[in-house]
């Protein structure tokens, strides 16, 4: 048969992954797809708990305190914009109006994802861009410009060679603090084209070249190729939103599925086959709600949840049968 795409190889060492193993993913917004098409199939998961982050420099800071969260987050971290007290290594969702609530927000962040961290078995980190912002006055690069005006930072891109030695530190930092860890290094496919496409992939390529040579250096991190997926097999507009930047939800849910092919074993596969079949139930809307039809469907649904309670303790499923009560 005519093949209509050409398939990226997986390469990366197939990570043998079971249902009852933990993860966290950091990094990007593309972290943020892969960390809830988990959350949705009951695994053990964080999804960016520390919040979204673009540029490699500052998310090696973010996995620095996760590693030793009695690390201190000084004044000079700090800004206040806008009525509001934020951190130039943190999301805004951190943000507050007191100076102290937002360290103390963040500090609980950080010290609850330390205890998350020591038995988890994978970390998922998504690099999103190379280029990165450095503040003007302080020399700080930051995650985060909190709508301070522009004018106040200088547009820097992070050469791969830094970028590898920034993660390579901070990863073996948790290695050594959890010898089980295994970690699944991604480029978002997402592409940043504010300043065009040729600046784009000049910040793939030093984001691609830099994971490529980490993984050569530390046998406990694979790659798997979720920029290759998106740019090369499914090279087709019709695979993006129509800001043409975005992978659509179809190219999303096909990048998954190779994920989970690749790297499930039959148990988290069969997980991933029950529970999204019953999401997918419970997610459809019915043209007439308050039929008797409908009102049975949602009883069916209901039973199949206890059973899968039953055969699965660990599972909560709280959240969906408030749905179909």
């Amino acid at each position: 048969m005519t093949a209509f795409s050409t398939e990226v190889q997986m390469n990366g060492k197939n990570l043998k992954i079971q249902r009852s193993q933990r993860f966290l993913t950091m990094g990007s917004c593309f972290s943020d797809h892969l960390g809830k098409y988990l959350q949705v199939h009951k695994f053990d998961v964080r999804v960016n708990p520390l919040g979204i982050v673009y540029n490699p420099y500052s998310l090696s800071q973010l996995i620095n305190q996760i590693a030793d969260p009695s690390i201190k987050i000084g004044d000079e971290m700090l800004v206040h914009n806008d009525g509001l007290w934020h951190s130039w290594l943190h999301h805004g969702q951190f943000s507050r109006e007191n100076k102290d609530d937002l360290l103390l927000n963040l500090e609980g962040a950080m010290k609850e994802t330390n205890l998350y961290f020591h038995d988890l078995d994978y970390l998922i980190i998504t690099l999103g861009s190379a280029h990165a912002y450095r503040h003007r006055k302080t020399g700080m690069v930051v995650s985060n410009c909190h709508k301070v005006p522009a004018g106040q930072f200088e547009k820097v891109l992070q050469d791969s060679s830094d970028i590898m030695a920034w993660l390579r530190e901070g990863l073996k930092n948790l290695r050594s603090l959890n010898p089980k860890l295994q970690v699944i290094l991604t480029v978002s496919p997402v592409r940043y084209i504010r300043d065009g496409l040729i600046e784009n992939n000049l910040s793939k390529a030093q984001l691609i070249t830099a994971v490529h040579n980490l993984t050569r250096q530390l046998d406990f991190c694979t790659y798997f190729p979720a920029y290759e997926i998106i740019i090369d097999e499914l090279r087709d507009y019709r695979f993006y939103n129509t800001d043409m930047v975005h992978p659509s939800q179809q190219a999303i849910d096909y990048v998954l599925s190779k994920f989970t092919d690749y790297h499930f074993l039959e148990d988290a596969k069969e997980q991933v086959r029950v529970i999204g079949d019953l999401q997918r139930s419970i997610n459809h809307r019915p043209h007439h709600p308050q039929s008797a039809a409908h009102r049975q469907f949602r009883q069916q649904l209901k039973r199949k949840i206890f059973e899968l309670v039953k055969e699965y303790p660990e599972l909560n499923f709280d959240e969906e049968l408030l749905i179909l009560s």
